[in-house]
């Protein structure tokens, strides 16, 4: 499935907190689902409608087998993909149904894990996906939202009590704000077979239906994660949903640059966040970057330039599946490896001023790029990385700046942005634990100081590329060139 527009979908997502994309399911699916919730809803008992009056019906989708064809449908999974959401993982789902004559769905939010400090981030740790069965308009039942109101405070999070508590279902009290409309609300009319994405922290309700001879609208609600970090949160919503939140694995859009994805230009330095599980974190510190750490640094720059020929861990994640999706995303599928490189900052680090890499600077139709990994993350002032969205377009092996100032003063002066025409400028980076950071070789960067009383900034970084030309940073030994490395046939030779 193409979807259109999948950048400024995702930029909707992360913005105003929910996206549309359009004829998601085929008629057939369609079909099949609109006669299996049909008959769900046929044999829902009065006592059943009574008690989820507001929302019309509550029907888990563990009823029927065929919700479980929905779970994976693969025209849902390419428009997760083409949204950067590679691996997600479904947590559960209902038949929501509102008949004629009921009243609004009251305002609520859906997610759970308000004292985890990754619900504070713009990413969503958890989606809501709707899919809409009958075209849906405000008066036959369509969502309606309060736009960016999973990043900002509403009035509404003062007064609404715990989402989905027996009174709001039943519609105790008409009068209740929660069945209310806002100025600001946002309705969502779609068509048959649309996809509704939304972020679970974002305020959401539905109208009513006051006519008794509507098609009213039907939908199932599938609510996903992506996984990633797993931290654990404790519930504070009421809903009971202690467990883990799995995270995502995306690119932030913090820079509109989706070239690792939709195969256009990467601008500077593509942000996934949150894409190491804790595991994963734990193996690069405690097997990996500290091993190579405790060794002597010689001549040769061992182990920091060396470090995946010091530790078997950092080894088998040259040839790792999704490391190797990410690169040929990026590159094509031709690709070598080049190097891997721990560049740990411990606190009282001094950072390192403005530079660029050099490779193949007279040839764009060859690339190099390399990936962060950022263990512990990192804040701006902090050992932040630093770079200039643009700058890799001009393949300058040579930019050097010993400060802010001093790169905007010379290097920097005069120049714009090759596609956009606008003043190149420099960007100050944040990053939580896990983050991982695509770049080309070619962009300008730098690193702040790490303060003294801070603890060592762990990250390691490897590095892939085109053959065609030498490579200056290809740090290998013979030895390690001609190891077998499985999975990593054919990447371990210069050309």
């Amino acid at each position: 499935m193409k979807v259109e527009k999948p950048k400024e979908k995702y930029d909707q997502l992360i913005a105003d907190g929910y996206c549309v994309v359009e004829r998601v399911l085929r008629e057939d699916m369609l079909e099949r689902l609109r006669t299996v919730t049909s008959e769900l809803l046929d044999a829902q008992t009065e006592d059943a409608r009574a008690a989820y009056r507001s929302s019309g019906s509550m029907i888990s989708v563990y009823t029927h087998s065929l919700f479980a064809e929905l779970v994976v449908y693969p025209r849902t999974l390419q428009a997760m993909e083409a949204l950067g959401f590679l691996r997600p993982k479904w947590s559960s789902g209902y038949v929501i149904s509102k008949p004629p004559q009921s009243p609004p769905l009251f305002w609520h939010q859906d997610w759970w894990g308000w004292n985890d400090p990754c619900s504070y981030t713009a990413l969503p740790q958890q989606l809501f996906l709707m899919y809409y069965l009958v075209d849906t308009v405000p008066y036959n039942g369509c969502l309606r939202v309060i736009k960016g109101s999973h990043l900002n405070r509403h009035p509404l999070h003062d007064i609404l009590p715990s989402a989905h508590g027996e009174a709001l279902q039943r519609v105790d009290d008409t009068d209740h704000p929660a069945y209310q409309h806002f100025p600001d609300e946002v309705d969502i009319p779609v068509k048959a077979g649309d996809l509704v994405i939304g972020d679970s922290r974002l305020l959401h309700a539905s109208h009513g239906i006051s006519s008794a001879k509507i098609d009213f609208g039907d939908c199932v609600g599938m609510w996903l994660f992506d996984e990633g970090n797993g931290n654990k949160a404790e519930d504070s919503s009421g809903t009971g949903n202690d467990g883990t939140i799995e995270g995502i694995y995306l690119a932030t859009g913090q820079h509109g640059q989706w070239g690792a994805f939709f195969g256009g230009i990467i601008d500077d330095v593509t942000i996934f966040n949150v894409a190491l599980s804790d595991g994963d974190i734990e193996t690069i510190m405690n097997d990996g970057l500290k091993t190579a750490a405790d060794i002597e640094p010689s001549e040769g720059h061992e182990p920091n330039r060396f470090s995946a020929e010091y530790d078997s861990y950092l080894e088998s994640l040259i040839a790792h599946p999704q490391m190797l999706e990410l690169a040929r995303k990026v590159l094509g599928d031709n690709i070598r490896y080049d190097h891997c490189v721990s560049l740990n900052r411990p606190g009282g680090n001094g950072g390192i001023g403005w530079h660029s890499h050099g490779y193949s600077d007279d040839d764009p139709s060859l690339g190099f790029v390399r990936i962060f990994f950022y263990v512990n993350g990192f804040e701006p002032d902090d050992g932040g990385l630093k770079a200039v969205p643009g700058s890799n377009l001009y393949r300058d092996a040579k930019i050097h700046g010993r400060t802010d100032d001093a790169l905007r003063e010379e290097w920097l002066a005069g120049k714009t942005h090759p596609e956009t025409g606008q003043p190149l400028e420099i960007e100050a980076l944040s990053a939580p634990p896990g983050t991982v950071a695509l770049m080309w070789t070619h962009a300008a960067h730098a690193v702040s100081a790490r303060k003294p009383d801070s603890d060592t900034r762990w990250t390691v970084v490897y590095a892939y590329r085109n053959p065609g030309k030498p490579s200056g940073a290809r740090w290998i030994t013979p030895e390690f060139e001609g190891k077998p490395i499985p999975g990593a046939e054919g990447l371990m030779s210069l050309y």
